[in-house]
């Protein structure tokens, strides 16, 4: 232990391995026999199991103390492997009274500092604030210089721009501080060319290439990019299984790969029939998966979303299972900073040093179980099963209500003032091992934490319960806690260019990390793939259903874009191999060319066309903890949720029809450990697709391929539960003669604000009138949705189209 109490420390996001410790002294020196000044090497970050080493005295140059790191030191990695020891902390003991000195940290990783002039402008969106304060991080900026206008400033600033990602650079301009509008560049990104933030309403541009945000924006306009999601939209829809199979994976696959029948399945209690019956039959086979065994049963994390999946389609009898597991739980907490585990429901059996790796304790979500517990009365109006067990709910969700109030409480005066006040305690998350360990605020773990509360909330009203209010204020104030953290993330995190030349907020999956994702070199974490789940999980949950975020939030529309657009770079077999941040883009072009003609030459099968492989190209080879096609879907992008959803779909699934964990693209054999996880994913998405709730009602065929509506062609839920009693539909095309029909029946006496049926035309046609069975009907601007409001339980009408 330290002989002497905490005098000061630096704390950063991003590890170093080479540097030097300066103590500037302010007056008199103290005794260096006295001060102590330690750092904490690790391959984690400063979040992560580690160890403290002392640094010896170097030098004493003027009212300077050196203490240089020693490089050679190594540490425990992941996997029997060892790193070079970095660190993100430096602390200084010394007796009381010293003198605080300023502390400052040098290495060559941290670069040589370069001046950049620069301008910002800002007004673009009318609607938006203007200019009212900046930031810097690593960077010194000058003092602005105001344009006669008012709507431009220039700045000059000292920056590092080698330095490594968390300790790099950045510049933060700040238009409303209450409710975290601005944006943060990269000022290296920014000395190579402008940065163009729309929804932020500004613009950056170097004093090397004077122009206005109208110029840059025609500029890109000229040169032809385009953002993903319009390359998606003007790309031709494909969604035929067979078609699919072949251009996404069976051109992977050894010669002579075969593609036999599926087995058929039961028949599920909720029904669909759809005109692709390979994907019918892959619902059906599906259903049937969720039904046992479950791969991950006992694993809170991995499993809410398959009982989830089960209540949606009527599997009552597996979900109680699932849940009988976790309500008979003693209450224990899991690996995390928690205070107590009374209520939990976690059991956490493997749990040493409060560490956990093997399992329950690493996989936790008690608000996940809560939330799909939920869906029993929210789906079937099964108030029974809910009072039956009303007492452990309860005491579940004052388990989240009080971890999430007292974390800290007791050692912070100004607790308060934290960015992630009211967040769950930082925890653990995933397949790591010992000394791997690191906890973290994750947004993925609060938003089922939330999802599980705010469930619950709705619930007690329905059942009129005393605790209800107690329960909804408590949602309520989860929910702003949440949000203010989320949106400050998303300021201070840099933006993300997309390929369309514009940058947007982004949202990391976690606080504290500098705006980092995971995988390659931005943090280089080894969880799981060297942490590509952020390419397709990240903090997407956050805006789920039940979720305590809009999903057409600022920043959830930029995270969901970059995520799939960096995934999209990447190969699976190429993760390792990702440029460094300063790489030039000729450097970048020739990664992603080497990678492709290394997947080229494993080819048996004719690939897509060269200019299509981005079409095709899938990068979520973990589907079961993907969110990208819930955010496309609540953001109404359908072209983009049908290809996330379907192109990953066919990666999955084995010859007989059964879901792998992961993705098999270079295979296609029978899967002979299907997993539960992925069978939940695949029930919900296609659910999701045919059916899916908002409050501004219930969503009829949202997203459904307009291939399923061709002539003679019919689509059919039967018995499907939803959030406003059950539904039946069926949808018949006679395109040919200008018509498609529908007839929709619900049960129950839930209030429905409105049902929107959407009837997407093979040849994307525009609806010209509606013939409706006496309700009043409202056509959609986008010419395909109809809106019924205050529907009656039983509706037929007929769509007609004109040339």
């Amino acid at each position: 232990p330290p002989a002497h109490p905490l005098l000061t420390a630096l704390l950063w996001v991003g590890g170093l391995t080479d540097y030097t410790v300066e103590l500037v002294w302010p007056d008199s020196l103290p005794d260096p026999a006295t001060v102590e000044v330690r750092t904490y090497p690790t391959a984690w970050g400063w979040f992560g199991w580690t160890i403290d080493h002392v640094m010896p005295l170097s030098a004493i140059e003027d009212n300077r103390y050196l203490y240089h790191h020693d490089d050679t030191l190594t540490i425990d990695y992941a996997y029997n492997s060892r790193v070079k020891a970095q660190t993100e902390m430096i602390a200084v003991f010394a007796p009381e009274g010293t003198p605080v000195p300023t502390v400052r940290l040098v290495g060559d990783s941290l670069g040589c500092w370069e001046s950049l002039t620069f301008t910002v402008e800002w007004g673009l969106d009318p609607s938006l604030p203007d200019y009212q304060a900046h930031e810097a991080h690593v960077a010194i900026p000058s003092e602005p210089s105001f344009d006669p206008s008012g709507k431009r400033a220039t700045f000059t600033c000292l920056y590092s721009p080698v330095s490594r990602y968390g300790t790099d650079s950045r510049f933060t301009v700040i238009t409303d501080r209450e409710r975290h509008l601005g944006a943060t560049v990269l000022l290296r990104e920014l000395a190579e060319q402008p940065i163009l933030v729309p929804e932020a309403g500004l613009f950056f541009t170097p004093a090397s290439r004077p122009m206005t945000a109208k110029e840059y924006l025609a500029e890109q306009e000229r040169s032809g990019k385009k953002s993903l999601r319009r390359r998606v939209a003007e790309h031709e829809e494909v969604t035929d299984w067979q078609t699919l199979l072949d251009r996404v994976r069976l051109w992977r696959c050894p010669d002579g790969t075969a593609v036999t029948p599926f087995p058929q399945a039961p028949a599920p209690a909720v029904l669909f029939d759809l005109p692709d019956k390979r994907w019918q039959t892959m619902y059906e086979l599906a259903v049937e998966q969720l039904r046992g065994p479950h791969m991950w049963g006992h694993l809170a994390s991995e499993v809410f979303r398959v009982s989830a999946a089960m209540e949606m389609v009527g599997l009552k009898e597996e979900a109680n299972r699932i849940y009988d597991y976790f309500l008979a739980s003693p209450g224990v907490a899991p690996d995390g900073d928690y205070t107590d585990g009374d209520g939990s429901l976690e059991w956490a059996k493997q749990m040493v040093h409060g560490m956990c790796y093997a399992h329950e304790g690493s996989h936790f979500s008690t608000g996940g179980i809560l939330y799909s517990m939920m869906l029993r009365y929210l789906l079937h109006g099964d108030s029974d099963y809910i009072r039956a067990h009303l007492p452990r709910i309860k005491q579940a969700a004052d388990w989240i209500i009080r971890m999430r109030r007292d974390y800290m409480k007791d050692e912070m005066a100004d607790r308060e003032s934290l960015h992630v006040k009211g967040l769950m305690p930082p925890a653990f998350l995933g397949d790591y091992a010992l000394p791997c360990s690191d906890w973290r605020w994750y947004y993925n773990d609060n938003a089922s934490q939330f999802q599980g509360l705010n469930a619950l909330s709705l619930v007690l009203r329905g059942l009129g319960d005393p605790d209800a209010d107690y329960y909804a204020a408590e949602t309520a104030s989860f929910a702003a806690d949440i949000t203010a953290a989320a949106e400050r993330e998303a300021l201070y995190a840099p933006v993300r260019r997309g390929s369309d030349g514009l940058s947007r907020s982004f949202l990391p999956r976690m606080a504290y990390c500098g705006g980092l994702l995971l995988y390659g070199g931005e943090g280089n974490v080894p969880q799981f793939d060297r942490g590509i789940n952020d390419l397709f999980q990240g903090a997407l949950p956050l805006s789920d259903p039940f979720g305590p975020i809009p999903p057409d939030a600022r920043c959830m529309r930029g995270t969901v874009d970059a995520m799939e657009e960096s995934g999209l770079r990447l190969n699976l077999s190429n993760l390792e191999r990702t440029a460094h941040p300063t790489a030039t883009e000729e450097d970048r072009l020739a990664e992603e060319r080497l990678a492709e003609a290394s997947a080229a030459a494993r080819r048996s099968a004719q690939p897509p066309k060269q200019e299509e492989l981005w079409f095709y190209n899938t990068f979520a080879n973990l589907p079961k903890i993907a969110h990208n096609g819930n955010l496309y879907l609540r953001q109404d992008d359908i072209p983009s949720f049908l290809r996330f959803f379907l192109h990953h779909a066919v990666m999955m699934v084995g010859t007989n029809g059964k879901l792998w964990e992961h993705a098999h693209g270079d295979v296609f054999v029978e899967c002979e450990n299907p997993d539960n996880g992925t069978a939940g994913w695949f029930v919900e998405q296609l659910r999701l697709m045919l059916l899916s709730e908002e409050r501004e009602g219930l969503w009829i065929a949202r997203a459904t391929p307009r291939a399923w509506l061709e002539e003679g062609k019919t689509v059919a839920v039967t018995d499907a539960p939803t959030l406003y009693g059950p539904v039946s539909y069926a949808l018949r095309s006679h395109v040919d003669s200008g018509a498609i029909e529908a007839e929709i029946t619900r049960g129950g006496d839930a209030a429905l604000p409105a049902i929107l049926l959407r009837l997407r035309h093979p040849s994307g046609k525009r609806i010209r009138s509606v013939e409706a069975n006496g309700v009043t009907v409202e056509l959609a601007p986008d010419g395909e949705t109809i809106r019924i409001p205050s529907p009656p339980a039983h509706l037929t009408l007929t769509a007609r189209y004109g040339e």
